[in-house]
């Protein structure tokens, strides 16, 4: 009987030692990604800049991307690359 309920308090220190393991993280709604990308393009296009803006997550994956309806087909890329580098580099991103 005492074994049993070894194994009962061991089996109950494991799962309070797993749940403390496990972390939750807070990601961004594609709402808000979009509500960046498109305050970006106002703001850069009030500046007189077309410009294309990328919107990554918190590991650098592409999670919205609008372009404004002058800006050249490259800034697709060059916003893509840019927006990974500054996470990478864990850079601010600078207003236009």
């Amino acid at each position: 009987m005492k074994n049993h309920f070894q194994n009962c308090r061991n089996r109950f220190v494991m799962h309070r030692w797993i749940a403390q393991a496990v972390r939750t993280e807070k990601n961004m709604s594609l709402e808000l990604a979009n509500q960046i990308a498109s305050a970006t393009v106002a703001a850069c296009a009030a500046g007189g800049y077309n410009v294309g803006v990328a919107v990554v997550d918190r590991a650098g994956v592409l999670r919205a991307f609008q372009r404004a309806d002058n800006a050249g087909p490259h800034t697709v890329g060059a916003a893509q690359g840019k927006a990974y580098i500054r996470f990478l580099l864990k850079i601010t991103p600078q207003p236009c």
